[in-house]
């Protein structure tokens, strides 16, 4: 029997039920290129975009001579009304790695100069700078694995908002589907297990274990990459 194409390998596909619809919600939030030439903006309101789990502030970028408006992603406990300098040390300053004090928190972390943001950018997510030496600086990401940035990328001080957002209640399960569909995540999920022969490498015959081995090699196929991968160790610990 053939085996059928698994979830990890029909989302590469590019299909529209793996794509999110852009027309639905802002997608540029990022820095200006030219962002030195500013010295403040002022959060002129708050969007929410369907297509991101943080909300996102319409600002106005002001200096002597120069105004523009963008969009950024907001600052928690951030307010309509709100000016905040660029080059300062408050909750919402824009400024390099390398000119933000050691254990400060920060978010919309720039992998390249110049890219805008990459890293830390769902809401309520931050990371902690922990270290800097010549050109590098460390940071402790949410999943506690220390990360090494050029010290000339730009970051915002303070951490996203949007934390509270799951505690608002759904209510029903049509705002559950709709909620996961525009993100493009295929839903309800469904047990490996549960699933038959054909569906999944760990299904068939109604049982509730895999059967066989669950590790697979880095190097093997879509197809194989199921269960742990490449994984260090598996079982308990040996005192």
């Amino acid at each position: 029997m053939a085996q059928k194409r698994l979830p990890s390998q029909r989302r590469g596909s590019a299909r529209p039920k793996y794509v999110a619809n852009k027309k639905i919600g802002i997608t540029d939030a990022k820095y200006l290129r030219d962002l030195e030439l500013y010295d403040s903006y002022e959060i002129l309101d708050f969007k929410i975009s369907p297509l991101r789990t943080a909300l996102l502030a319409k600002v106005r970028f002001s200096s002597n001579t120069l105004k523009k408006e963008d969009y950024l992603l907001a600052t928690n406990k951030s307010f309509v009304g709100q000016e905040i300098i660029l080059n300062s040390n408050e909750l919402g300053a824009i400024k390099k790695l390398k000119d933000i004090p050691e254990g400060t928190v920060v978010y919309n972390i720039e992998k390249i100069f110049g890219d805008g943001g990459k890293f830390c950018r769902s809401g309520s997510t931050k990371a902690i700078i922990r270290q800097k030496e010549e050109g590098k600086v460390f940071l402790k990401m949410p999943s506690k694995v220390v990360k090494e940035f050029n010290e000339n990328c730009r970051a915002t001080i303070g951490f996203s908002a949007g934390g509270d957002r799951k505690q608002k209640p759904l209510l029903k399960a049509g705002s559950k589907f709709h909620a996961v569909k525009r993100r493009c995540i295929e839903w309800p999920f469904v047990s490996r297990n549960s699933k038959n022969c054909k569906d999944h490498r760990f299904g068939g015959s109604g049982k509730k274990r895999p059967g066989g081995p669950t590790s697979a090699s880095r190097h093997a196929p879509p197809g194989r990459k199921v269960g742990h991968i490449a994984p260090k160790r598996t079982g308990r610990s040996k005192k």
